[in-house]
């Protein structure tokens, strides 16, 4: 998920380009649960920049003392940028985006299946073959 300060970007679909989703994010503070089962074989999402590629999602409007909450929740994990997002019906914003510290970023990993369904839960809000692709990442159990 994207999270924008800017009216009117609520829960709509968006799209951040020249970027990829990937699962080589290690999460050790998820070990035990759906983020990451086997810290030393699962991974959480995160995205990286790469020329062409696009990352679907969803855009939400939130307050700042939410995004201070999601800061702390997030921060010890990822780290949260400004990049510029396009939204469904709505156009170009400046969104903050949260993303994997380099130091946790390891080769291949797989996520969970549970993780992998939480992801495509915003199914309605992401196209369809952009759902397709993410149904055929290889998952852990």
């Amino acid at each position: 998920a994207v999270v924008s300060t800017q009216s009117g970007h609520y829960g709509r679909g968006g799209v951040l380009s020249n970027h990829r989703l990937v699962f080589h994010h290690r999460d050790e503070e998820g070990a035990g649960d759906i983020w990451a089962v086997d810290p030393t074989v699962t991974g959480v999402g995160t995205v990286v920049e790469v020329p062409g590629q696009v990352v679907h999602g969803v855009v939400y409007l939130i307050s700042p003392s939410i995004l201070r909450e999601l800061d702390e929740f997030e921060g010890g994990t990822y780290d949260r940028v400004e990049r510029h997002v396009d939204v469904v019906g709505v156009g170009g914003v400046m969104a903050q985006v949260y993303v994997g510290h380099r130091d946790r970023l390891e080769g291949h990993r797989k996520p969970t299946k549970q993780y992998l369904e939480l992801l495509m839960g915003a199914g309605s809000m992401l196209p369809l073959e952009y759902l397709e692709s993410l149904k055929s990442v290889e998952t852990w159990m």
